[in-house]
C-alpha cells in the first residue's frame, strides 16, 4: 500500500513549518543577542524604529530563505520517490 501526497501540499505544509521554525528560532536569537524580546508590534509606541526595521528585514530574509529550502527539499523528496517508483 502506497500514501500518496499530492506534491503541492506537501511543499506548502514543508514551507509552513520552516517558517514558523525559523520564526521561532529568530526570536530566540534576537532576545539572546539583543537582551530584548523581538519586537512584534512595530506600531507600539515604545518600539525602536530601527529597531524594529532591522528585525523585519532580518526576519523576512531568513523566514523566505527557510521556506523556500522546505519547499525545494519537499520537491527533491516527491522527484526521488517518483523515479524510484517509475
Amino acid at each position: 500500500m502506497s500514501l500518496s501526497v499530492d506534491p503541492k501540499i506537501l511543499a506548502v505544509v514543508a514551507a509552513g513549518l520552516a517558517g514558523s521554525v525559523a520564526r521561532k528560532t529568530l526570536s530566540g536569537v534576537w532576545k539572546a543577542v539583543t537582551g530584548r524580546p523581538a519586537p512584534n508590534d512595530p506600531e507600539h509606541p515604545d518600539t525602536d524604529l530601527r529597531e524594529a526595521v532591522a528585525y523585519a528585514a532580518i526576519s523576512g530574509v531568513l523566514i523566505a530563505l527557510a521556506r523556500l529550502a522546505a519547499a525545494r527539499g519537499a520537491a527533491s523528496l516527491v522527484a526521488k520517490k517518483a523515479a524510484a517508483d517509475a
